[in-house]
């Protein structure tokens, strides 16, 4: 681990189905191999839902496989960092989600304005592993996500 500090934000992703709850992986950090990544904060922002709807579920979550993604890019936050990052990011998942393993941590969210915070002081992705964050929602809804780690 060389301690590159990267984050990733994506902002005012729609989240909506024909059929409720619905389940979508917002974003993939995955570990090269021989690499681990560390993620030290997630924060995802929900926001456009109807008030008094159930909250949606926020996790963390280990995935076997990326599903039906786009390559998402990390920021490097020390620009100077001379090291090229091998940690990789997946956003935009569409019709495949990824294949869930286990959940690693939970919190619930309300659609309408709620926020969901996971602060880690170690937390590893082990080299050639995938942690995604994904959201159970009860009813349409906005939301903006930012992860920050370290390879």
């Amino acid at each position: 681990m060389a301690g590159i500090p990267f984050s990733i934000t994506l902002t005012g992703v729609a989240l909506s189905s024909g059929s409720y709850p619905y389940t979508r992986t917002l974003a993939q950090i995955i570990a090269a191999a021989n690499v681990r990544a560390r993620i030290k904060r997630v924060q995802l922002d929900l926001y456009a839902g109807a008030s008094g709807s159930d909250p949606a579920v926020v996790e963390m979550v280990r995935q076997s496989t990326s599903g039906t993604s786009s390559s998402g890019t990390l920021v490097k936050v020390n620009e100077t960092d001379a090291e090229t990052l091998q940690t990789t990011a997946k956003i935009t998942f569409t019709s495949t989600e990824p294949t869930y393993s286990s959940t690693l941590d939970s919190q619930r969210a309300s659609v309408s304005g709620g926020r969901a915070v996971f602060q880690y002081q170690d937390h590893y992705v082990k080299g050639g592993s995938i942690e995604g964050v994904r959201v159970t929602i009860p009813v349409a809804c906005t939301a903006d996500i930012h992860i920050e780690g370290e390879e």
